[in-house]
């Protein structure tokens, strides 16, 4: 019995080390999306090791005021490989002009540099068929989306307060039934800090939130930085 035992935990550990082994480096292996909105007021305040991030010590000071949502990144996934998909090349970006003052209201750390979009484009951009200016405008599109729906227009009139989790839920739940297993809301303690949204491998960067999302159901995503109580509180951008 001690043998069988050994053997099946070996086969098991073996199976997984395969398993990571066999994760696509390639880009276009992806079968899904993951749309990353922060909060930047709420993930400067409360996310550790911040202070140095030139986008939070302008917020800080009032230099840099921010009320609307920001990109934290657009990741293609391969089911397969869990979070693991990445890294499928190592070109640099070269964004036009044009694309930075398209993007950097969205996403304000490209105020001050490119070192986080360059690192979000090797990590995740390199991994898709878009080029890299489509690919930031298709992401800043899809979050501009969400920031004008009724789930967005909630969070903004709420700058500084607290709101019921529920109520977020339902007006997510507006969209069709199933809409809120595509989300999931991080918090720092209760301070929201990002949204994350499961996006179906061809969506489009649709004016409606039910247009993006997509009708196909999904299973529930869990994480230990979801929201947990019932209060979620939205920082305010700036001096307190």
């Amino acid at each position: 019995m001690k043998t069988l035992l050994t053997l099946i935990m070996f086969l098991l550990a073996s199976a997984s080390v395969f398993a990571n082994s066999s994760c696509p480096t390639a880009p276009n292996q992806h079968d899904s999306y993951v749309l990353a909105i922060t909060w930047q007021p709420g993930f400067c305040e409360y996310t550790p090791n911040t202070t140095s991030k030139p986008e939070c010590q302008a917020m800080k000071t009032g230099k840099l005021v921010v009320a609307n949502l920001s990109l934290h990144g657009l990741w293609p996934n391969n089911k397969a490989c869990g979070k693991s998909y990445g890294n499928c090349g190592n070109s640099s970006i070269d964004l036009s002009e044009e694309t930075l003052k398209f993007i950097q209201p969205w996403m304000p750390n490209f105020y001050f540099g490119k070192d986080f979009g360059d690192y979000e484009w090797k990590k995740h951009g390199t991994c898709q068929s878009l080029d890299d200016n489509s690919y930031f405008r298709k992401a800043v599109t899809a979050v501009q989306t969400v920031n004008n729906s009724d789930v967005g227009a909630l969070i903004i009139k709420n700058i500084g307060k607290n709101i019921s989790r529920k109520t977020l839920i339902d007006t997510i739940n507006k969209i069709h039934p199933d809409a809120a297993n595509k989300f999931t809301l991080l918090c720092s303690g209760k301070n929201l800090q990002e949204i994350r949204i499961k996006l179906p491998i061809d969506f489009k960067a649709s004016p409606t939130l039910a247009g993006l999302i997509g009708t196909k159901p999904v299973s529930k995503d869990s994480d230990a930085n979801e929201c947990k109580g019932d209060a979620i509180y939205i920082e305010r951008s700036g001096i307190n």
